[in-house]
């Protein structure tokens, strides 16, 4: 669950995620979930980001286990093990997909890191998400520039 924080003077939210933990505004990316067992905070400017990416985790070695439970059950001499090998080939497609997790992160020119489950998002909703930081980034970009150089001189 996040918690609603006001929003600095002139920022304006670009998009969220449906629980409000994940924000992109005009100024910053921020991350926000607090439970009983957990409390995340981070933001990240939006000048400071230096690349978005989604990441997905599988475990491929689920589907090979599977293929060889197919040729188990092909090869299998009796019934009751064709049955068993066939259970177990399910079984391990079903644990892949189980065990499938992607998330969104978010890096900063500094140490900080954002990664966000994707749970409950769709591909497309993840990567408009991100396509909305690279265009806040860049629209942002000038402004960053503008200002190192008017204070360097």
């Amino acid at each position: 669950m996040a918690t609603d924080l006001p929003l600095l003077h002139g920022e304006s939210t670009i998009v969220a995620s449906k629980d409000n933990a994940l924000v992109l505004t005009n100024f910053r990316v921020k991350y926000e979930v607090v439970s009983h067992s957990k409390s995340v905070y981070k933001s990240i400017p939006i000048e400071q980001v230096s690349a978005c990416a989604l990441s997905i985790r599988t475990y491929p070695m689920l589907l090979l286990l599977a293929a060889l439970g197919v040729l188990a059950a092909i090869v299998a001499p009796e019934i009751e093990q064709r049955v068993g090998a066939g259970i177990a080939a399910i079984a391990f497609v079903l644990a892949y997909f189980a065990t499938r997790r992607g998330q969104i992160e978010i890096f900063s020119t500094g140490a900080a890191t954002i990664a966000v489950p994707t749970k409950g998002l769709s591909h497309d909703q993840v990567r408009k998400f991100l396509e909305a930081v690279v265009a806040q980034y860049q629209k942002a970009k000038p402004h960053a520039t503008r200002s190192i150089t008017s204070s360097a001189a």
